[in-house]
C-alpha cells in the first residue's frame, strides 16, 4: 500500500504537467475540488475508484510515467504514473478516505 503523501504528490505533478487547475481536474473527474486538494496535500487517502476517475480525467495514457523535474533527482523524487497509483491505492492506515 502506498503512503498518502506520494499519492498526492504524484497527482499534483500529473495535474500541473497537464496544465490543469484543481477545479478543472475535479470537474473532469466528477469529484469536488476540495477533495482533490485534500488528496494532493496528503490529508486523505482516496478510494481506488476516485483515483481511477482522476487518472482518466488527466490527458494522456494513465500509465504514462512522468519524468522527474530535474536530471539526477533521487528515486524518491521521481514522479510516478498516476495509473500506477490507482493500482496500489486502497488507503493508508489511519487516514480518512474519499
Amino acid at each position: 500500500m502506498m503512503p498518502v503523501a506520494p499519492v498526492g504528490s504524484a497527482l499534483r505533478e500529473a495535474r500541473l504537467a497537464a496544465g490543469m487547475t484543481i477545479e478543472q481536474l475535479a470537474v473532469r473527474a466528477g469529484i469536488g475540488g476540495a477533495t482533490v486538494e485534500r488528496i494532493e496535500h496528503g490529508r486523505v487517502a482516496p478510494h481506488r475508484a476516485t483515483l481511477f476517475a482522476l487518472a482518466h480525467a488527466l490527458p494522456g495514457p494513465v500509465n504514462e510515467k512522468r519524468p522527474a523535474q530535474e536530471p539526477g533527482a533521487s528515486q524518491s523524487n521521481a514522479a510516478v504514473g498516476i495509473g500506477d497509483l490507482a493500482k496500489t491505492a486502497g488507503g493508508a492506515a489511519g487516514s480518512a478516505q474519499h
